[in-house]
């Protein structure tokens, strides 16, 4: 355009010059000059203005970008708003739960296994004591019998107590944890949510209507929690208390049963220390009257000059001939050939001993034709080597 006005100007200024200085040959057309100059203008010129407009259009392009960009990075901030702080919020909330549930479900899989195997060791008992009723025992043999079973019952049911009651204030400890973090981990979690949800309530007015949205699903989402958090706080409270309450019971009675055991085993201590006592005082008159019966039978043979005389031969064949051997012959024996007399020179037979001195058995070696051995038949020794 300027350069349109300077051609205007100059045709102008042309036609005031007089034509006397001018001659036909000398004639200066500027139209055609100004026609010869476009035509000869440079290529690069033309490069050069293409390419500041081509530039000039990419940053209009690019700077349209930038800003567009900059205008969603709100929307951003606004995700990251749930996803850093409540979804952090509920996924922590969540897995301390579970494992609080887990810890819950364990205890009580463990009071049913521990059931289960008191059920058993009763069971197990039962059977014992049907065994031994089935087994045909005088009345104070099976009553000693069933005795032990039960006494052995008691001390498996005292060890599994006291197994499974550790196990179980294992567990209540962690569950007491996982409760404590829930009630103060939660609740602090929460304030740090209503604050952060304050200030998205301030962000920019553009986002106004998605604020109010996600304002709202928020403020309901931490409303449920927080009245959840409530809600297990006071069961929790209650089961804990059930459950304190419930093993404070169960030591009262282990107490009860432990101090009825005492005193029923106290009761049948002092009967069975009569009975032994009892029992001692026969077997030392028992004793005492084997030793007369003993000085007796030595006495004689050492008057007749006999080493001993045959007891008794009922079930010989079985059993073996019982003998009497004085003990200055020996008291231990082991195949000792004696030879048996009726009277005089009357021969009965001969006879292999064995045993130690109160209970010698005899076993027949040889026996006379005609002759069959008989208690106070004399016996004597063959010493030979």
């Amino acid at each position: 355009m300027d350069n349109g006005n300077k051609i205007s100007t100059i045709l102008s200024e042309y036609n005031t010059i007089p034509k006397t200085y001018l001659t036909s040959d000398e004639i200066y057309d500027v139209d055609c000059e100004y026609r010869k100059t476009s035509k000869n203008r440079p290529i690069f010129e033309i490069i050069l203005i293409g390419g500041l407009l081509l530039f000039t259009g990419l940053g209009i392009i690019i700077t349209s970008i930038s800003i567009n960009k900059n205008m969603h990075s709100v929307k951003v901030d606004i995700d990251s708003f749930k996803s850093v702080n409540l979804q952090r919020l509920l996924d922590t909330t969540g897995r301390v739960q579970a494992l609080y549930d887990s810890a819950v479900n364990q205890r009580n899989m463990l009071e049913r296994r521990h059931v289960e195997d008191l059920q058993q060791l009763e069971s197990t008992a039962h059977e014992e004591i049907s065994f031994v009723q089935l087994q045909g025992l005088s009345s104070e043999d099976e009553n000693a019998k069933i005795r032990q079973i039960n006494i052995k019952l008691s001390q498996e049911k005292e060890s599994l107590e006291e197994l499974y009651i550790a196990e179980i204030f294992a567990i209540d400890a962690r569950i007491s944890e996982y409760q404590e973090q829930i009630e103060n981990f939660d609740l602090e979690a929460l304030r740090e949510a209503q604050k952060e949800l304050a200030v998205f309530n301030s962000e920019n007015v553009r986002f106004e209507l998605e604020k109010k949205q996600l304002r709202r699903q928020y403020e309901i989402q931490i409303d449920q929690l927080l009245t959840r958090i409530e809600r297990k706080r006071d069961t929790d409270a209650k089961s804990q208390s059930k459950r304190m309450d419930e093993v404070a019971l169960s030591y009262k009675e282990r107490i009860k049963m432990i101090n009825e055991q005492i005193e029923s085993n106290n009761a049948e201590f002092e009967e069975m220390s009569k009975k032994y006592n009892t029992i001692l005082d026969e077997r030392n008159k028992s004793l005492a009257l084997l030793q007369r019966y003993n000085t007796f039978f030595q006495t004689v043979a050492r008057r007749n000059g006999d080493a001993g005389y045959i007891l008794d031969t009922t079930n010989s064949a079985k059993d073996g001939i019982l003998v009497y051997v004085d003990p200055v012959y020996g008291i231990n024996f082991n195949n000792q050939k004696a030879i048996v007399f009726r009277t005089g020179n009357d021969y009965i037979g001969t006879l292999n001993i064995s045993g130690v001195a109160g209970n010698i058995k005899a076993k027949i070696v040889e026996q006379a034709p005609g002759r069959n051995f008989q208690a106070n038949d004399i016996i004597l020794l063959d010493m030979a080597p």
